[in-house]
């Protein structure tokens, strides 16, 4: 009976192991991929710029995919640092307690030109909430949504809310953008895994964005909810404890 029980833990280590494998070769592919695509753009960008009879409207041009691309680079090992971070620091959030309505504010400070440059109204006004937290952290998960939604929305508005109930508060990111349908909704959170990979490329995204969100809250014991539905919008929230 001992020795059944030792083989058959075999078998599940064996497994879990394969797994892990697996998840390891088909993690490097992605991010082999994902560094190919615009590495090619920037090295044909630097070709372009080496031609005698560009003009300065050109070169410009290809400055600025060169300068866009290896930003996007920036961000996606920025991204795995994170991801690195959670999978193996024990101290990868340190808990204060901050006012999540400042948070808000300063994400939302640093991305309103952008919003106001698709034509969409950005709304943050909410009364001030002390929670507990790593307040750099939230942050990067505001940044994250908020970025999502200004790319995913062409007209209409966006909105952070605060909400509170005895002991949470409960943020919201909500738009009017072109929404998700429910087959992708499921692995919406994985990692490189996008709902369109040709338009989320093309927008700058790493695929690691709501990656990072999921293994933030995670840490801090909470999780990411979405609603969605395609043309009409989409709506992501969180709770995290008040102070």
């Amino acid at each position: 009976h001992s020795l059944n029980q030792m083989a058959e833990r075999l078998r599940a280590d064996n497994a879990e192991m394969k797994r892990l494998y697996e998840r390891q070769n088909q993690f490097f592919a992605d991010i082999t991929h994902e560094i190919r695509n615009p590495l090619h753009t920037v090295a044909g960008s630097i070709e372009m710029l080496q031609m005698d009879k560009l003009n300065e409207e050109q070169r410009q041009k290809y400055l600025l995919t060169a300068e866009r691309q290896t930003q996007r680079i920036s961000r996606l090992f920025q991204d795995l640092v994170t991801l690195q971070k959670y999978d193996s620091d024990n101290k990868f959030i340190q808990q204060k307690t901050f006012d999540i309505q400042s948070a808000i504010q300063l994400i939302a400070e640093l991305h309103e030109s952008k919003a106001q440059e698709k034509g969409i109204e950005l709304t943050y006004n909410n009364a001030p909430v002390k929670v507990k937290g790593d307040p750099d952290k939230i942050e990067q998960v505001l940044e994250n949504l908020l970025t999502n939604a200004i790319k995913f929305t062409n007209e209409g508005e966006i909105n952070i809310s605060v909400r509170s109930d005895d002991t949470d508060a409960i943020i919201e990111v909500s738009d009017t953008g072109i929404g998700i349908t429910n087959d992708h909704l499921d692995r919406l959170f994985d990692r490189f895994y996008r709902t369109d990979k040709a338009r989320s490329r093309d927008k700058g995204g790493t695929g690691l964005g709501l990656a990072v969100v999921k293994s933030i809250l995670s840490a801090h014991q909470s999780e990411i909810r979405v609603e969605s539905e395609p043309g009409k919008g989409s709506r992501f929230w969180f709770r995290l404890k008040k102070a």
